[in-house]
């Protein structure tokens, strides 16, 4: 059903209401089919501005059908869903059609442009995010951002410059399309003819760096923003919005939707504006440059690939932006376009030459045939300059002696055919005959004839000729020889000759000369020549006609001198310098007769010559100075000199008792003498990568001094140093053994380096001693000194008084006691008995109590009062003898009789 414009316009902006819309239920949360029928209403009713009634009876027929039905997943499986819900993919037909129109004014026939028309066709598929409804929204949110295209690869012939051929891109006439038709299947009325917009989006070219005859461009859809009003809603956007909504209201619209048309786009390439080949080496690519390109199968058709949904993956930056798509691994050649017509070009082209050789005298900076010697003159490969000689005549030279044509790819001159799949060449040119002494363009153009009967057209080339008359002038030069370095070529002459052109090597570089009483000179200090090159002049009258060619210049060296001195020399340096004369640039350097090297750096009267280790004590040198020719000047012999050694030793802080002194060294020392107290000691080390060892046994105490004197190898004193000399770090330990009230020793054993102890008793100091020998110490002290119950402790030194240790000494009791008798008789008021030892008072227990403190002790024999009557028969009685301190020393029972 056609809609008029009024009510296209209608329903734009009833869609643009419902796009802007907001859904009470997100997308994604899964709804109860009541709940999903009422969102399907709810949009109905928005959408009834764009839908006719006829299409809005069947669109809720349709959701009645399906309302119920559980949503399915129908989406595609070929594809990254990430990147857009507008899918397409390339089905049944495509084609590319190429087309040439040549330019206007076009200087052959390979200038115009190249118009490129390719299409495919295409199916779509809506994918939305949910399976649920509605999923309208992205569609067309993607529909206005232009989400939706793929990637063209465009592939030119083998050396074509890819990225040149995009530049010569006319834009202005390149252009993207693509349409569709979409049904609902099964509905009389929901049919739409959608056209979407779309363009070469050229933010997305890519030219891979290993594939320079090729480049990646999208084409995507054009968004909405980028376009006026008027544009986007020339593409009928209407119908697009009713089949977006349409599709996205009820479960399986997007299977139910069927989406068939094609895509396609037009590139137009200028050729003029091409800037040559990347394997073209002529200057400036003047070979392809602004023309049609050329190709080995002589035909014009880049293969072109659709890259579609399948050989896409969305990446880091493709979610929702398919011009960020990534392409994946294999996809890069997928879905090759139908050539259908193809723009014929050229695989040779026209090189005019000298077939003789004669007039050949440019040389080329790269050949354009293998093995060529020269070109003609001229300012470039299409456009050649030729002055005939005197006594020559262009209109009686052969034809064809300035045919050349050059396979472009072969680099071969195929001039005569029959090369290849080269059947025959034609080439002629016009005018035939020229006037002489009048400049004549003379075109040469032609074609070259294939054996499958296909022709193509050569560029034309221009042969500027002045063919001139036989002069009636006459004259001979006859050069001096040339000394290099020279200002100017000088000579005599003989006849008309006037003026004189300088060839180098057959290359004209200059034209004039004073020619005047039978002597000629002219100037060439400018043009740098060698003693290679090859130098010729040519003579002519006033009129420029040629009298003389080819007359070659002889080129001699200039005679050079100089004088060389070198300064002593050091073994050891790296360099031997000193002073030049005259034209001295290098030196030859020998050493005990033997050729060793050529160099050195010669600058204003001063030289540097760089020998390394070549020369050594002993050996004898000479410098042979050259010019640049190679040529001697001078030699001279090199005065050697023994280096000068020199170091420095630092001996580390030395500990009395070691067996070595340690340290660093720096430069020639090799040894070290020993000093002790003054005296010379010994000499020796071991001197290595700047560390040094030195052996001294004893010999060095505490309280001496001592110095290391550094020598060379041949006993050179060096340096000389003090050896800081350091006590040694004394230890030891003190163990005495248990004391005995009484004895006059305190004895035990040590360790390490104790020489004697410091007695305390109390805490009081008594005195200094001690025998200490081989472990063992014994320690006098005055037996009444230490008692029972006293501190005392022992402190051990080493011999310089430092404190080592300090251990306390046990204390034994050595008073001692014991009953010999104890005897009561009842009725007696003493105990009596005998006694031993340092008893001196006793106490009694009668049946367990105790009785004063008290007796008589003496002579060994003793007695205790305890009254009369206190004892009676039956009563057990003992008794304890206790020394002065009342330390108890014996118990015993006493006997009691009648």
């Amino acid at each position: 059903m056609k809609k008029n414009v009024l009510q296209k316009t209608g329903y734009v902006l009833a869609s643009l209401a419902i796009v802007g819309s907001s859904l009470s239920t997100p997308l994604t949360v899964l709804a109860s089919s009541e709940s999903i029928q009422e969102q399907q209403s709810a949009i109905l009713e928005q959408a009834k501005g764009y839908f006719t009634p006829e299409q809005q009876n069947e669109l809720q027929q349709k959701m009645s059908e399906e309302g119920t039905k559980t949503a399915t997943e129908s989406r595609a499986k070929d594809f990254d869903p990430a990147i857009t819900s507008l899918t397409l993919k390339t089905a049944g037909k495509s084609n590319i059609n190429y087309s040439f129109t040549p330019a206007p004014n076009a200087k052959n026939a390979y200038e115009g442009k190249v118009q490129m028309q390719a299409s495919t066709d295409l199916v779509g598929k809506l994918n939305g995010k949910s399976l649920i409804l509605p999923n309208y929204k992205e569609y067309i949110e993607d529909f206005e951002n232009g989400n939706y295209g793929g990637v063209v690869n465009i592939k030119f012939a083998e050396g074509v410059d890819a990225k040149a051929m995009y530049n010569a891109i006319d834009w202005q006439n390149s252009t993207a399309f693509s349409e569709f038709t979409v049904r609902i299947l099964g509905a009389n009325t929901l049919i739409w003819n959608l056209k979407f917009p779309n363009k070469w989006d050229r933010s997305t070219v890519e030219f891979p760096s290993d594939k320079k005859n090729e480049f990646k461009i999208r084409i995507v859809g054009a968004k909405k923003s980028e376009l006026s009003e008027a544009e986007w809603n020339s593409y009928d956007p209407a119908s697009t919005y009713a089949a977006l909504t349409a599709a996205g209201l009820f479960p399986g619209a997007e299977k139910l939707a069927d989406m068939k048309g094609s895509a396609g786009g037009t590139l137009t390439f200028d050729t003029t504006k091409y800037t040559g080949n990347l394997d073209d080496l002529s200057d400036d690519k003047e070979i392809t440059a602004g023309k049609l390109a050329p190709s080995k199968d002589r035909f014009f058709a880049p293969e072109i690939n659709f890259i579609d949904r399948t050989g896409l993956i969305a990446g880091d930056e493709g979610k929702k932006n398919i011009r960020k798509a990534k392409i994946k691994t294999g996809f890069e050649y997928s879905n090759p376009l139908t050539i259908k017509t193809k723009i014929p070009t050229w695989d040779s082209y026209l090189s005019i030459w000298d077939q003789e050789g004669i007039y050949n005298t440019n040389t080329p900076q790269n050949n354009e045939v293998t093995d060529e010697k020269g070109v003609l003159p001229g300012s470039s490969i299409f456009n050649r300059d030729l002055i005939v000689n005197a006594g020559d005549d262009f209109n009686e030279f052969k034809t064809d002696r300035f045919n050349r044509v050059v396979h472009y790819y072969d680099k071969k001159d195929v001039t005569k055919g029959n090369v290849g799949d080269i059947n025959t060449i034609e080439v002629t040119h016009t005018p035939s005959n020229v006037i002489s002494d009048n400049p004549t363009e003379v075109v040469y153009s032609g074609q070259v004839n294939y054996l499958d009967g296909s022709t193509r057209k050569l560029v034309p080339n221009t042969l500027n000729v002045t063919n001139k008359t036989m002069p009636t002038t006459e004259g001979t030069i006859t050069p001096d020889e040339f000394t290099i370095g020279d200002t100017n070529i000088t000579g005599t002459y003989t006849g008309d000759v006037a003026k004189l052109r300088l060839y180098i090597n057959g290359v004209s570089v200059a034209w004039g000369g004073t020619v005047k009483d039978g002597k000629f000179t002219f100037y060439a200090g400018n043009q740098k020549i060698g003693p290679n090159d090859v130098i010729t002049l040519n003579a002519y009258d006033k009129d420029d006609n040629l009298l003389q060619e080819n007359v070659p210049v002889k080129v001699k060296n200039p005679e050079t001198k100089g004088t060389i001195a070198p300064s002593q020399y050091t073994v050891g340096e790296t360099n031997v310098t000193g002073s030049f004369t005259g034209d001295v640039v290098q030196a030859k350097l020998y050493v005990n007769g033997n050729y060793v090297s050529t160099g050195g750096t010669f600058v204003d009267g001063k030289f540097t010559y760089y020998v390394g280790n070549k020369i050594k004590q002993g050996d004898t040198a000479y410098l042979v100075a050259v010019d640049k020719n190679g040529k001697e000047l001078d030699r001279k012999n090199i005065s050697i000199k023994a280096p000068e050694t020199k170091g420095t030793i630092t001996p580390s802080l030395y500990t009395v008792g070691e067996t070595n002194v340690t340290g660093s060294f720096t430069g020639d020392v090799v040894q070290a003498k020993l000093y002790v107290n003054g005296n010379y000691v010994s000499a020796g080390g071991t001197f290595v990568d700047g560390k040094f060892t030195y052996y001294v046994g004893n010999k060095i105490k505490q309280g001496d001094t001592a110095y290391l004197v550094a020598v060379d190898k041949n006993g050179k004193e060096l340096d000389r140093k003090n050896i800081s000399i350091k006590a040694p770090e004394t230890k030891g330990a003190i163990a005495p053994s248990q004391y005995t009230v009484g004895e006059s020793l305190i004895k035990g054993s040590y360790t390490g380096d104790v020489v004697k102890a410091r007695l305390l008793v109390n805490g009081q100091s008594i005195s200094w001693g001690g025998s200490f020998v081989n472990g063992a110490f014994t320690y006098y002290v005055n037996p009444g000194l230490i008692k029972t119950g006293d501190s005392v402790v022992l402190e051990a030194y080493d011999q310089s008084g430092k404190k080592l240790d300090s251990k306390n000494v046990s204390i034994k009791n050595s008073v001692t006691g014991s009953f010999t008798s104890a005897n009561y008789k009842i009725g007696d008021t003493t105990i009596k008995g005998t006694f031993t030892g340092d008893i001196t008072v006793a106490k009694v227990y009668i049946n367990g109590v105790a009785q004063a403190w008290g007796g008589e002790f003496g002579g060994g024999a003793f007695s205790y009062y305890v009254g009369k009557n206190k004892i009676q028969s039956g009563d057990i009685v003992t008794i304890e003898g206790y020394d002065k301190n009342t330390q108890l020393l014996a118990t015993t029972t006493v006997q009691i009789t009648q």
